[in-house]
Parts: C-alpha cells; sequence; structure tokens
C-alpha cells in the first residue's frame, strides 16, 4: 500500500511538472504573440 502511494504521488509530480511546464511555454508564445501584434 505504501509503495504504491508512493508511486502514484511520484506519476502525479511528474504529471504537474510536464503540465506547468507546457503552460509556461503557452505563455511565452502569448506574450511573443501579444508583442508581436502590439508593434
Amino acid at each position: 500500500m505504501c509503495k504504491r502511494t508512493m508511486k502514484v504521488q511520484r506519476i502525479a509530480q511528474k504529471l504537474t511538472a510536464k503540465f506547468i511546464n507546457h503552460n509556461k511555454r503557452k505563455r511565452k508564445l502569448l506574450y511573443a504573440n501579444l508583442s508581436t501584434t502590439v508593434k
């Protein structure tokens, strides 16, 4: 049981890290698009 929960937590951490990185990349793209449209 303990091992399983640890595994699940590790997977969840990996997924959240991936999600955060993806959001950061998306935000950067959005900012780039906004700056180009403003110019």
